[in-house]
């Protein structure tokens, strides 16, 4: 064995000479030479290893040669932890310490760093991790500086000791409270200690840190540390801990901590828009920290930079958003978006506490009374139970000016309905102000006595009084106590005006009181106490088109008159959009109405011949409608759904698949109106109706067959209606049941209108009466014609004319008279509207055949094709694709 021999004397002896951080292996031989004995037995080996020597600084550590090790870190080059238990420092080559909501994403620099795992252990557990000694004498002014994590909703805090004597004792120079960080990947931040007072010494320093005692995700605490660096005390630091102590519309007030030595006295503060670029330079515009940045823009997001007149790096971004600007009159919310900007809403509080939960509530956004042209959006809250306490809050108003008035559109509708609704006994919604933010005073309380109206209403205030600089709205609404049964209602509001009041006060509750296909009746109330009655409409066609003078009138004068006016001259089936403004004097107008009326009008009755109805689609056209219940005696209720239906055809006599709407019958109580629209006989010298009609097997979708036979129910029965008073009293023209109905390839009626004249309209009435007969089958209406009369001519050819091709899908169909001789034919097309749009004449006609050009100029749809040989007519579809 080869080593090297120490004396010793007695029985201990002291090696000197080792090297530090080294292993060693001990043997002792007692030496019995002088008696005589020689050398004893050789004992060992001690196994020891030398402490680490003192490290002379400069010196830095950055983890990235430590081993990987998430717990159970013991000691790495000179580095000891002395945890006891399973909370320990750890180190981390991974880019994150392993748990959610704690922690940074990544190392301060490389990839290694040393951090404590709050997963580990039990509360209260403490983990120190100690530095090696490192020697300062080489320093004049020695110091350490390291970079900290501190991310986690229950870290504790981090403490920094310094011992000079191995360890035996630490004296603490800075303590670290509290997550630091917000975020896994928010910045690091430095700290700096001054270790003058150590100077010429050997210290070691320790990180210590303990586990929160508190109840919940104490693993949400990991601490990191990065960097660790003994070295000369920087003169010019960085600044650090960048805080945003507060903001206002156009401000921003920071602090930070100072680290120069001496501490700086002047600084660059800056703000850029969020997003922009780090700032290269700057100026120094600070000598005070916490430091208020003035002049910025409300409602923008910035990044705050932050360095010392001395350093060449800024510390950021730190983000913050100025508030919303006060609002001076006039100002307009319209609710086209919700929660509109710099308006809140909140879900709990009363008068007395003011509102609570911000950021949620049970207001929402919807059209005005669920009017879906009402023009832009709306807010209402649905009342039924008795849980609702919900607000929605206004910015702040500067009414220091005085003299402001407020206005705003309110109405209630039962559910999800533009129908009347009814607040519960003790519901109340509230228009509420506040100079404060905590008292709140009523300026209007809606309840059932006095509900806004079904199709809205505009509430004024005055404002008397109210000359504050920081003024707040909120319109609060609950359901109160009792829960009403059957109470299920929507408040809705619009138009939020704070403004001051114009010289020519606007009109209000602007509403179509009914219309025609010509006309069109509309009532509203002016504003005005001296009104003289002078009034200007505009008529638009479009949505959101500026309203401009269409018309004007003189009404009613006094004091705030309620006005009825007729608008005249209307085009039918067209949509229209009203509003009306009042005419104080020439050129002092109010506003026009904030929120049009909008209207379609009625069909106009048919005037051109022939009429005929293609039946594709349920209802046929818009004109035509249905109903799901009424007798003949009572007319049509319901009016808007039946079971009418199509997606449905049958095979005629000759073949042609014949697009019908039908109605299933197969159980009792049905009664299912078909109505047509109006025809205005007065052209017409000689007149009839032709239809055609089916009856089939049920099918639920597709073509029927001849093969598919049905029978009417022994009490069904389908008539044909005829009225003459605009639906008040409904004739039978003829009905159909089981011992008249019509063939399954379809059967066509020819009913001479002679006895009527002016107005008049149909309509078919399926009933299964009163027995609830096995029958099951679809009866079909195909064809609907007004015209002059049809003889046996007219069905002659109606049963001989055929098509080809059909659908069309160029420029040519060929027409096949079929068995009907003609020299000179006639052809006249219309679209489903019942316009004319194209003729033909034909002089010569051989073989009874003619071709058709130019269709192609017709666009795609379905089309109706009257032909005429002189003595007869008929009527054919065919689809242009």
């Amino acid at each position: 064995m080869t080593g090297t021999t120490v004396a010793g004397g007695a029985d201990t002896a002291t090696i000197t000479g080792l090297t530090g951080e080294t292993n060693y292996d001990f043997y002792v031989t007692q030496d019995c030479s002088a008696t005589g004995d020689g050398l004893s037995t050789q004992s060992g080996p001690l196994s020891i290893q030398t402490p680490c020597a003192a490290i002379a600084a400069p010196y830095f550590v950055d983890f990235e040669n430590f081993s990987a090790a998430t717990s159970g870190f013991v000691n790495d080059q000179c580095w000891n932890e002395i945890s006891s238990g399973a909370y320990d420092w750890a180190i981390d080559n991974a880019g994150g310490t392993g748990s959610s909501n704690t922690g940074p994403s990544g190392a301060f620099s490389g990839t290694t760093f040393m951090f404590v795992e709050a997963s580990n252990g039990s509360n209260g557990d403490v983990a120190t991790v100690l530095s090696r000694a490192v020697d300062l004498s080489a320093l004049t002014a020695p110091s350490v500086t390291f970079y900290y994590h501190m991310y986690g909703a229950f870290i504790t805090d981090l403490t920094v000791a310094v011992s000079t004597d191995n360890g035996a004792t630490f004296t603490t120079e800075l303590t670290i409270t509290g997550q630091q960080q917000t975020a896994s990947a928010d910045p690091w931040e430095q700290a700096i200690i001054d270790l003058s007072s150590y100077a010429g010494q050997t210290v070691i320093v320790a990180f210590t840190t303990s586990k929160s005692t508190m109840t919940g995700n104490t693993y949400e605490a990991d601490i990191s540390i990065d960097d660790v660096s003994f070295d000369e005390l920087p003169t010019c630091n960085d600044v650090s801990s960048v805080t945003v102590d507060s903001v206002t519309a156009d401000s921003v007030t920071v602090s930070w901590t100072e680290n120069s030595i001496p501490p700086a006295t002047a600084w660059e503060v800056l703000a850029v828009p969020a997003g922009d670029p780090a700032p290269a330079v700057g100026t120094s515009n600070a000598t005070t920290n916490p430091y208020t940045i003035t002049m910025l823009s409300p409602e923008t997001a910035y990044d705050i930079y932050v360095r010392s007149d001395c350093s060449t790096t800024f510390v950021g971004p730190i983000s913050a958003t100025t508030d919303c600007a006060v609002i001076v009159p006039d100002a307009l919310e319209t609710f086209d978006t919700f929660v509109p900007n710099c308006w809140e809403e909140a879900s709990d509080g009363d008068l007395t506490t003011g509102p609570t939960g911000f950021g949620s509530g049970d207001w929402g956004s919807e059209e005005f009374a669920h009017n879906a042209t009402s023009g832009g959006g709306a807010v209402n809250i649905n009342l039924y139970r008795n849980v609702a306490s919900d607000w929605v809050i206004s910015p702040l108003y500067d009414l220091s000016a005085g003299g402001y008035e407020l206005n705003l559109d309110v109405a209630v509708t039962d559910y999800n309905s533009s129908a009347a609704g009814v607040m519960g006994s003790d519901d109340q919604v509230v228009l509420v102000y506040t100079t404060d933010d905590t008292t709140w005073t009523a300026l209007q309380t809606w309840d059932v006595s006095n509900q806004p109206a079904t199709a809205g209403e505009t509430y004024n205030d005055a404002l008397t009084g109210i000359t504050s600089a920081t003024v707040r709205f909120a319109i609060y609404a609950t359901d109160g106590a009792v829960d009403d049964a059957g109470i299920d209602y929507d408040f809705h509001i619009d138009n939020f005006q704070v403004r001051t009041p114009p010289s020519c006060p606007d009109t209000s509750n602007l509403i179509l009181v009914n219309n025609t296909d010509v006309a069109a009746t509309i009532n509203f109330d002016s504003g005005n106490a001296t009104s003289a009655g002078n009034y200007e409409y505009s008529l638009t066609t479009v949505a959101g088109t500026a309203p401009a003078v269409s018309g004007a009138w003189t009404d009613v004068a006094g004091a705030m008159p309620n006005v009825t006016y007729t608008i005249n001259g209307l085009t039918a089936q067209t949509e229209y959009f009203v509003h009306v403004r009042e005419v104080c004097a020439v050129g002092d107008e109010s506003a026009w109405s904030t929120t049009p009326i909008n209207f379609t009008t009625d069909c106009g009755a048919v005037t051109m011949f022939p009429a005929a109805t293609d039946f594709t689609n349920n209802v046929p056209n818009a004109c035509w409608s249905e109903a799901g219940d009424g007798e003949i005696a009572t007319g049509p209720t319901g009016v808007g759904a039946s079971n009418w239906k199509d997606g449905r055809a049958y095979t005629n006599g000759v073949g042609t698949v014949v697009p019908s709407n039908v109605m299933n019958l197969y159980r009792l109580g049905d009664r299912e109106w078909l109505i047509s629209e109006t025809y205005d006989l007065t052209s017409l010298t000689t007149k009839v109706l032709t239809v055609e009609v089916a009856v089939t097997d049920y099918a639920f979708s597709g073509t029927s067959t001849a093969a598919d036979t049905g029978v009417m129910g022994s009490d069904d029965s389908v008539d044909l209606l005829i009225t003459v008073d605009n639906g008040l009293t409904w004739t039978s023209l003829d009905a159909w049941n089981v011992g008249n109905q019509p063939a399954v390839t379809g059967d066509s009626y020819f009913y001479d209108l002679a006895a009527y004249s002016g107005t008049v309209q149909f309509a078919f009435l399926a009933s299964d009466g009163a027995a609830d007969d096995t029958e099951d089958y679809d009866f079909h209406v195909s064809r609907f014609v007004v015209d002059a009369t049809a003889g046996n001519e007219d069905i002659a050819l109606e049963n001989s004319v055929s098509l080809y091709p059909n659908p069309v899908s160029g420029d040519l169909m060929t027409i096949n008279l079929g068995n009907v001789p003609a020299s000179q034919v006639s052809i006249a097309i219309f679209n489903t509207l019942g316009q004319q749009v194209m003729t033909r004449e034909f002089d010569n006609v051989s073989n009874n055949t003619i071709v058709m050009d130019n269709l192609s100029s017709l666009t795609s749809g379905v089309y109706l094709l009257n032909i005429s040989n002189g003595d007869s007519t008929a009527v054919k579809r065919f689809i242009k694709q």
